[in-house]
């Protein structure tokens, strides 16, 4: 399935045939093929926590003994849909698209204000201050617990981009003093791809035909790439089904990427 904007609502058979739609789309057809296998379903449509914002989302749910269990095959994890959503409206659309498309829950959208007050990692709590932001900054560091994240910025750079939400995957961006630019970027990993095939394409769509190596940020190995002429640099590290991507344009790309490689802290690095 590719992601298309111009479709919202459209039959199975139109999802199977052209493969393309939004997140509703792509929850039809798993609701469409969980029933197909004998498995009760149904879609939802509601709000989900992504790449720095909430927004509308729709997923399925299929029955599991007594229990209706939550399916993302937009937004994906390796198992059930994990706590990140908040459903509006679940329905069977044995009636038409009526019940879901119509009325109160389009009120709803754009209407709603969110607020997390707690966020929970590794079974630990932390609450979270009435307004604060995700991260915060002390001289040359950059922290975000929320990710598990910290980075110290170069001699002369200056943070830049702090604030994007999707589909900017722009975490953190760095500006240095002659034009030159970092950014540590959030991608995801399907749990059906191979994680290293996965992430040279993702590195080779940012540095074309750029100079393969390898790196250690943390101790662990990373993949990079070199532009011939040292103007693009990109490195990426997984983590579970996430990809950390850190990518540096200009005068000495390749050193201010490494650079940064060298201060960055993930935790929950994988083997």
């Amino acid at each position: 399935m590719n992601f298309d904007l111009g479709i919202v609502f459209a039959p199975a058979t139109e999802m199977i045939r052209d493969l393309r739609g939004t997140c509703v789309g792509y929850a039809t057809l798993l609701a469409t093929l969980a029933r197909a296998a004998g498995i009760p379903s149904r879609l939802v449509m509601g709000y989900v926590y992504a790449l720095g914002m909430f927004g509308g989302h729709a997923w399925a749910e299929v029955m599991i003994g007594e229990n209706w269990v939550p399916l993302d095959a937009a937004i994906v994890n390796a198992g059930a849909a994990d706590a990140t959503r908040i459903s509006l409206a679940a329905s069977s659309l044995a009636d038409g698209l009526g019940e879901i498309s119509l009325g109160g829950i389009q009120q709803v959208f754009g209407q709603v204000g969110i607020e997390i007050l707690a966020y929970e990692t590794g079974r630990k709590a932390h609450p979270v201050a009435p307004g604060a932001w995700p991260f915060s900054i002390t001289g040359d560091s950059y922290e975000n617990p929320w990710l598990s994240i910290s980075l110290a910025k170069p001699a002369g750079f200056r943070f830049g981009k702090l604030d994007a939400v999707w589909p900017d995957r722009t975490v953190v961006g760095l500006d240095g003093p002659a034009a030159e630019t970092a950014v540590l970027e959030q991608h995801e990993i399907y749990p059906w791809e191979d994680p290293e095939t996965a992430v040279w394409q993702k590195l080779e769509g940012l540095v074309p035909e750029g100079k393969k190596g390898r790196l250690k940020i943390m101790g662990k190995d990373a993949f990079s790439l070199d532009s011939v002429d040292g103007q693009r640099s990109a490195a990426a590290i997984v983590r579970g089904l996430e990809v950390w991507i850190i990518k540096a344009e200009g005068k000495d790309a390749p050193l201010v990427l490494r650079q940064i490689a060298e201060s960055i802290q993930i935790s929950g690095l994988s083997d």
